[in-house]
C-alpha cells in the first residue's frame, strides 16, 4: 500500500513493516514525511488495520445494538453525535448517515479531526 503525503496529518500512527516498531508522523514537507524514530537500515511505514484493542483504546466502546461494532459520541459544533464503526465491514455510520469506508487507523483518525477540530488520542 502506497501511502500518500496529502492522506497523512501530524500525529497519524503507523508500524514499520521489518521491525513491528510503532510510527508517528511527525512532520510533512511537501512529499516528505518524517517519523518519530530513525533506522539504521531497510525500512518501510505501514498502516496500522482498525482492530478492537484499538479502537477501545481511542475511547470506543463495543455497541449493545450491533454485532462486531463500535461506538463513539463525538462533539462537534452542531452538538453531540454517535458514531458507529462496523469491524468487519470497515464502514462507518453516523445516524442514518453511512459516512464511509474505513480500514486504517490514521484514516480514522482524520476523519475524527475533520468532523470535531480535535486529535483523535488514546484514553
Amino acid at each position: 500500500m502506497g501511502m500518500e503525503a496529502n492522506e497523512l496529518r501530524i500525529g497519524n500512527r503507523f508500524y514499520e513493516q521489518y521491525t513491528g516498531q510503532p510510527l508517528k508522523v511527525i512532520g510533512i514537507y511537501g512529499v516528505v514525511i518524517t517519523f518519530d524514530c530513525t533506522f539504521k537500515s531497510k525500512w518501510q511505514p505501514l498502516p496500522l488495520n482498525i482492530t478492537k484493542e484499538g479502537l477501545l483504546n481511542f475511547g470506543f466502546d463495543e455497541s449493545m445494538l450491533y454485532k462486531n461494532t463500535y461506538h463513539l459520541t463525538i462533539q462537534t459544533l452542531n452538538g453531540s453525535h454517535d458514531i458507529f464503526l462496523d469491524i468487519f465491514a470497515n464502514v462507518i455510520i453516523c445516524g442514518s448517515i453511512e459516512i464511509g469506508s474505513f480500514k486504517y487507523i490514521h484514516q480514522l483518525q482524520n476523519l475524527y479531526f475533520a468532523l470535531t477540530g480535535e486529535e483523535l488520542t488514546t484514553s
